[in-house]
């Protein structure tokens, strides 16, 4: 789960600079708890993780809904949506304001 973990966070940061190429471009992402797939279902390590023994798998209804949500809200750009289960889609955000601003910097090229 170490690689799984480690990517997410570089996919999360990846989305974030992409932020300096909005309004022309916007990149978003989604950052689900596990949902109920075949891909999830099948996989050992996942049916062995303490949360999903204790909640269950999300829809993937809900999945989707928060997709759609980051491609049509033309006010994210840069962010990733935390898909969590009873919960409404909300952005992740662990960066202070100069971060923010040096991410969108580097990504402008300038």
């Amino acid at each position: 789960m170490e690689s799984y973990g480690t990517t997410k966070a570089g996919l999360v940061f990846f989305t974030t600079t992409c932020k300096g190429l909005a309004p022309q471009i916007r990149v978003n992402a989604v950052a689900p708890y596990f949902a109920d797939t075949p891909l999830v279902k099948n996989n050992r390590i996942a049916k062995a993780y303490p949360l999903v023994r204790q909640m269950g798998l999300m829809s993937p209804k809900k999945v989707v809904g928060a997709m759609l949500q980051a491609m049509c809200n033309e006010s994210l750009a840069g962010d990733t949506l935390m898909v969590a289960m009873g919960a409404k889609p909300q952005k992740l955000t662990f960066y202070d304001d100069l971060t923010m601003q040096v991410t969108s910097y580097i990504a402008s090229g300038a």
